[in-house]
C-alpha cells in the first residue's frame, strides 16, 4: 500500500482496500503487522478503514512480547496511534507495555535498542507515568553482563531524566559491572551523571581487577572523570615484573596527562625489579620520552644486555 501510494496508483489503493484489509475480528486474526497497517492507512489517507481498525482496539488486543518482531509491531502500532492523535489509545499501549513488557526474556544484545526506542516513543507521546514504570523495571531487570549495553541504557535514562531507575541501575552496575567492552562508557555516563558514590564504588572494585597498561580509553575515561583514587591504586598494585605492562602503563599514563599515577609508578623503581629477559627496551624507551632519567640509568645499570633472553629476535632488536 505505501509504494503504490509513493508511486501514485489510487486505483490500485482502492483495489486493495475494497478486498477487506481490516479484519473482522483481531483477536481471532492475531495483530502482527496491524501496527504498520494502521499507520500506512493513516498514510494514503483511508480514514474509514482506520477507523475500522480502530474500532478493534489494537491497543488492548496486540501481543506485549519481547521479540525482535513484537517489539517492532509494539513500535510501529505506538507511533500511528500517536500520529491519528488517539489519546486514548496511546495511553491504553503505554501502560500495557511498560507493565508487561517480559524484559527477563529480552536479548538485550539484539533487542536493547528496539526496548529503549520504545521507552523514547513512549516519553514523546508524553506518557510519563508508564515511562517512569518502565524505566524502573528495565534498571532492575536487565542484565549486567555486556558493559556497552549498561552503558546504552544509562545514558538513555539520563538523556530521559529518568533519575530513579537511573539511580537504581548505576547501583547495580557499581556492584556488579566487570571490566571488559564498554567499562569506559560506563564511566563517562555515570560522571556526566553526577553519580559520584557509585561511580566511586566501581572504580574502587576495576582498580584491583583490570589488566594494567592494555586499556588506554579506560585509563582515559577513569582519568577524565576525575577519579584520581582509582588511579593511584591501580598504580600502586600494577605488577613491575614485566617491563612491556611497566611501559605501556606509564606511556598510557602520560599520554592522558595522569602525573600523579605516573609517579606512583615510578616511586615503586620499576627499574630495580622488572624482569629482564623481555620487554626491556620498550621501557628502556618510554623511561627516556617521560624524563624518568634516574630509572633510566637504574635499568642500565643492571645490564639488560647480559639478561635478555635470545629467543626473542625482535627484543633484542629494540634493545
Amino acid at each position: 500500500m505505501r509504494k503504490l501510494h509513493e508511486h501514485g496508483a489510487p486505483e490500485a489503493i482502492a483495489i486493495l482496500l475494497a478486498r477487506g484489509v481490516v479484519p473482522g475480528d483481531l483477536r481471532q486474526a492475531g495483530v502482527a503487522g496491524y501496527g504498520y497497517l494502521l499507520g500506512a492507512l493513516h498514510q494514503v489517507g483511508a480514514a474509514q478503514a482506520c477507523t475500522a481498525l480502530l474500532t478493534l482496539d489494537p491497543a488492548s488486543n496486540v501481543e506485549v512480547g519481547c521479540a525482535e518482531d513484537d517489539l517492532g509491531e509494539l513500535l510501529d502500532l505506538l507511533d500511528a496511534l500517536v500520529a491519528l492523535r488517539h489519546t486514548n489509545a496511546v495511553t491504553t499501549l503505554a501502560n500495557r507495555i511498560a507493565q508487561l513488557l517480559p524484559l527477563y526474556d529480552a536479548d538485550w544484545e539484539a533487542d536493547r535498542w528496539e526496548i529503549m526506542m520504545l521507552l523514547k516513543a513512549m516519553h514523546d507521546a508524553a506518557q510519563a507515568d508508564a515511562v517512569s514504570v518502565l524505566a524502573d523495571r528495565i534498571a532492575c531487570q536487565m542484565p549486567i553482563d555486556s558493559m556497552w549495553s549498561v552503558a546504552m541504557v544509562l545514558k538513555d535514562l539520563h538523556e530521559l531524566n529518568e533519575s530513579s531507575a537511573l539511580a537504581t541501575l548505576a547501583h547495580r552496575t557499581a556492584l556488579e559491572g566487570s571490566h571488559g567492552h564498554g567499562l569506559s562508557d560506563v564511566i563517562e555516563v555515570l560522571s556526566d551523571a553526577g553519580a559520584t558514590s557509585d561511580l566511586d564504588i566501581l572504580l574502587s572494585r576495576i582498580s584491583s581487577e583490570m589488566p594494567a597498561g592494555d586499556n588506554y580509553l579506560l585509563l582515559a575515561a577513569i582519568h577524565d572523570s576525575g577519579a584520581v583514587d582509582a588511579l593511584a591504586a591501580l598504580a600502586k598494585r600494577v605488577s613491575l615484573d614485566d617491563p612491556a605492562t611497566v611501559a605501556w602503563l606509564l606511556e598510557d599514563l602520560a599520554d592522558i596527562g595522569a602525573d600523579a599515577a605516573m609517579r606512583h609508578v615510578l616511586a615503586r623503581h620499576p627499574a630495580a625489579t622488572v624482569n629482564l629477559a623481555n620487554g626491556t627496551g620498550s621501557l628502556l624507551s618510554v623511561l627516556d620520552e617521560i624524563g624518568a632519567s634516574g630509572e633510566l640509568r637504574c635499568l642500565l645499570s643492571r645490564n639488560p644486555a647480559r639478561e635478555i633472553s635470545l629467543d626473542n629476535p625482535a627484543g633484542v632488536a629494540w634493545l
